[in-house]
């Protein structure tokens, strides 16, 4: 599931929204899925950016909306 929304007017995308995911804990989860899907198919895997997930902890609540510039 995405919080997200594209506006287009006659079949041309004007703007692009999102919700950021800011919740650590569920990025870690993502993370932890991640590798370890990684870790089954390709025997490998990466450690989890930990000074990621701890900015990520003292984050607000963001989201943005990108509005297409046309030079006109």
């Amino acid at each position: 599931m995405a919080e997200r929304f594209e506006l287009y007017a006659c079949g041309v995308e004007l703007a692009n929204a999102f919700g950021e995911l800011t919740d650590a804990g569920v990025q870690r989860t993502r993370f932890e899925a991640e590798m370890a899907e990684k870790q089954r198919v390709y025997g490998e895997r990466y450690p989890i950016d930990e000074a990621f997930l701890e900015a990520l902890a003292r984050m607000p609540a963001a989201s943005g909306a990108a509005l297409a510039s046309t030079g006109w």
